[in-house]
């Protein structure tokens, strides 16, 4: 999976000519590869986790994330209910981590805990679609829009039917995390819920395919001299500030 896109490398680098269209295209696919295989991750998919887990002794489980469901939970052999309302005994969920609710502790027991979820990059943007000749929404919560998972009519609350192109009254298209209605649709307020690339994910892959864009006239040079001033060159494929930016996305080890 690509994590960012020709245009994006080329807006970050300011490059308007498309002679190196094939050659960006190709680093952002192996710099896609690393960052997901640096991660432990596959962008932006779901991914459904179980994973047999020791107890810490606390009422908090860390799992990784980000957490979209919890499909199941058993503590000792025991299956423990998700929480109805968030006061009575049972099972919460956030970001990261999961919850006992009514006093109970994850005893501290090794490899007692076996839990299920599901966890990826997904969110949910309302607007209202535009007017004019073509109208088109780009949602941006999180991060560019990659896979649909629906798009909805608030105003009607119809949900609409995804087409390849020229969407009809009913119906919308999507390219490249831009969504294309029909002019029925016209000021409606719409939900798109989509799967993401993380903003940060994507602009790492931006840094490190314009690396490599540099170092094509640098290799096996690790520094020259120009006008009396030395410049050294950075000889990484992946720099400690892209390192700092993926941390947070990097998968957890659950044991």
């Amino acid at each position: 999976m690509n994590l960012t896109s020709v245009a994006a490398v080329k807006s970050y680098l300011g490059l308007t000519t498309t002679n190196q269209d094939a050659l960006i295209a190709t680093l952002i696919a192996n710099e896609s590869s690393h960052v997901e295989r640096w991660t432990g991750r596959t962008f932006p998919s779901l991914t459904n986790v179980s994973k047999r887990m020791s107890g810490t002794g606390t009422d908090r489980l860390v799992l990784g994330g980000p957490l979209l469901s919890v499909s199941a939970l058993s503590i000792g052999g025991v299956a423990v209910a998700a929480s109805a309302d968030g006061i009575q005994a049972g099972y919460l969920f956030d970001d990261t981590c999961l919850y006992l609710i009514g006093g109970a502790k994850f005893p501290r027991q090794p490899m007692n805990v076996v839990c299920s979820w599901v966890e990826g990059y997904q969110a949910s943007e309302t607007d209202f679609v535009p007017t004019g000749n073509t109208p088109t929404l780009t949602p941006t919560e999180g991060g560019a829009a990659v896979t649909v998972v629906s798009v909805t009519d608030v105003t009607t609350g119809v949900v609409l039917t995804e087409v390849g192109s020229s969407p009809l009254a009913g119906e919308f298209s999507f390219s490249a995390g831009v969504f294309t209605f029909n002019s029925a649709q016209y000021n409606d307020s719409v939900t798109m819920s989509y799967y993401y690339v993380p903003a940060a994910v994507a602009q790492g892959v931006n840094e490190m395919v314009a690396l490599d864009l540099q170092q094509r006239t640098t290799v096996g040079v690790a520094s020259k001299s120009l006008a009396g001033e030395n410049i050294s060159y950075e000889r990484k494929g992946m720099t400690d500030s892209v390192k700092e930016m993926l941390m947070p996305y990097r998968r957890m080890v659950v044991a």
